[in-house]
């Protein structure tokens, strides 16, 4: 099995911050490693690449030409974790070839698993449905958006997007009618001015229980609550928690919080909590905006870390490939494009493959068919 994990930052570090985020990477990748070991006892390669080190992996250049070589590592890659910086955002030029490499994933059925900062930028490739190959710049006067009510005061500007805020709602200019039109969802919104007061939660998750139990405390600043919608109740990720009782998460940005995108039918939302989705899976991605790295202190993220390897791992070893019908195919269109893929794509995931090796394995010594 071939796993792949980003590293956000250098791991050499020497100022303190820097020391920080590398401890924080150490504790994820820990993560990731623990949950293979309990359900994946075969062989394993696990590669850790930065945001800016991916080029390998991407099958169009900045040319635009097809890259045999990159699809061929790409389809040798079974999952992809990624843990992002506090500060990415989905429109900032550090994110652009991790943009292409989810998009290349949500095409092709990849197993991945976002948390942190990354969630929003994974929301941000499902909406864009691989049309947008990459993400402008915000508009220079609203650096961090605005209110959609101001958008006809704002002076145009050349391949500059403007940001609404409230619902994270993507706006560009149009030169030939003149006004600003809505072009995507990015999957990120300014989080709304709460003070002590709490929004209640939607009509379909769990309630939080009137008398709470005696290891209940309150959350520090940054935690909060969240709650698991109900029909969601028994999914597999809960597999050994009581998914009827709160959770206690860290979030990853005060500032920042998922749109409320993820109410389409593209994502389905299993966790909430005040501010709106948590958790949320669409095809093989699970996306959460809790920290992954303070899996020491929540150990309810290391378990749903295992649920997710285990199922689908699963699923790989029943399956050739999640996805049979390979979408990368019909976005470049081409007819050589076609012919390879047919000829780079694996006939059977690497988790199957190791598999028959190891039950069609014959101890030096003994005869095929013997007793």
């Amino acid at each position: 099995m071939r796993v792949m994990k980003f590293d956000m930052k250098v791991m050499k570090a020497v100022m303190k911050d820097d020391l920080m985020t590398c401890r924080r990477f150490q504790n994820f990748y820990n993560s990731v490693l623990k949950a293979f070991d309990l359900s994946w006892p075969y062989g394993k390669s696990v590669y850790t690449r930065r945001y800016d080190d991916i080029g390998d992996y991407l099958n169009e250049n900045k040319d635009g030409f097809v890259q045999v070589d990159a699809i061929r590592q790409f389809d040798k890659v079974d999952f992809f974790f990624v843990d992002g910086d506090l500060q990415l955002r989905p429109w900032t030029q550090k994110v652009d070839k991790v943009f292409r490499l989810m998009q290349m994933c949500a095409q092709t059925g990849k197993c991945f698993f976002a948390s942190s900062a990354f969630a929003a930028i994974v929301l941000c490739a499902i909406n864009t449905r691989g049309i947008v190959e990459k993400i402008g710049r915000l508009h220079p006067s609203y650096p961090e958006g605005g209110n959609v009510e101001i958008l006809n005061r704002v002076r145009p500007a050349h391949d500059q997007l403007f940001l609404d805020a409230q619902t994270g709602d993507m706006y560009k200019f149009d030169g030939d009618s003149g006004q600003w039109k809505k072009s995507f969802n990015c999957g990120l919104r300014r989080r709304r001015l709460q003070t002590n007061a709490k929004r209640l939660l939607g009509r379909f998750s769990m309630a939080y229980p009137r008398i709470m139990p005696e290891d209940h405390h309150e959350g520090q600043p940054g935690e909060v609550e969240t709650s698991v919608m109900k029909w969601h109740v028994n999914h597999w990720l809960f597999q050994g928690l009581n998914a009827q009782r709160p959770f206690l998460f860290k979030l990853a940005s005060t500032k920042w919080a998922l749109s409320e995108a993820t109410n389409s039918t593209k994502v389905s939302v299993l966790v909430e909590g005040p501010e709106g989705t948590i958790m949320f899976e669409s095809g093989h991605f699970l996306c959460m905006e809790t920290t992954m790295w303070a899996c020491d202190k929540y150990p309810v993220l290391q378990t749903m870390m295992n649920n997710f390897v285990r199922v689908k791992s699963g699923i790989m070893q029943k399956l050739e490939r999640l996805d049979y019908c390979s979408q990368l195919v019909l976005k470049v269109g081409e007819g050589s494009a076609r012919d390879i893929m047919s000829r780079t794509i694996r006939p059977r995931s690497a988790i199957q493959l190791s598999v028959k090796q190891r039950l069609s394995y014959t101890k030096p010594g003994e005869e095929e068919g013997g007793c």
